[in-house]
């Protein structure tokens, strides 16, 4: 360090090493958890629970799961097959059950999913065709809460299909 030449220079040169610094303000920080919402804390120890969209799903496989329902379709053909019928209730569990170890458990999930809320499936919900097993037995009636509930997810696809196609474009087929 360079001795300053002047009283002056020298006081000042002090004053200024021997000043308390100043401390930062209290800048908030974002931690950020994969598996919980973000919170907000600040460096006084206190946490505010920042309000966020919950995280996105991870995307579905396409391929995997037309290929486990396949598997479906050849395992239980009186039930996966066309037209669609409504499935008995409970036949998820039964599925699950009997798949193999090599297709897991979240893909069987996601391809039952993918049957059940096909168009042409809660169209069979809503028009009342009768349930069935897994060995294409009878199963019952369909009850009219899930009539109404099949009404409701067929207005939301056709609405989710005007919005895609657009104003201008018109209607397929």
């Amino acid at each position: 360090m360079i001795e300053p030449r002047s009283k002056r220079a020298r006081i000042a040169a002090e004053a200024m090493f021997m000043r308390p610094k100043a401390t930062p303000p209290t800048v908030p920080t974002v931690l950020v958890d994969p598996h919980a919402r973000p919170t907000l804390t600040l460096k006084k120890a206190v946490t505010v629970e920042v309000p966020g969209p919950k995280p996105k799903p991870a995307r579905v496989n396409r391929p995997a799961v037309l290929a486990t329902v396949e598997w479906m379709a050849a395992t239980w053909p009186a039930a996966f097959c066309r037209p669609l019928r409504p499935l008995a209730i409970g036949c998820g569990a039964l599925v699950l059950a009997a798949a193999p170890e090599t297709i897991p458990r979240k893909l069987v999930h996601d391809a039952l999913r993918y049957w059940v809320r096909s168009r042409d499936y809660q169209q069979a919900v809503k028009a009342g065709v009768r349930r069935v097993n897994l060995d294409g037995s009878d199963a019952g009636e369909v009850s009219e809460e899930h009539r109404a509930d099949a009404s409701i997810r067929l207005a939301m696809l056709v609405a989710k299909a005007k919005s895609k196609r657009g104003p201008l474009q018109k209607k397929r087929g």
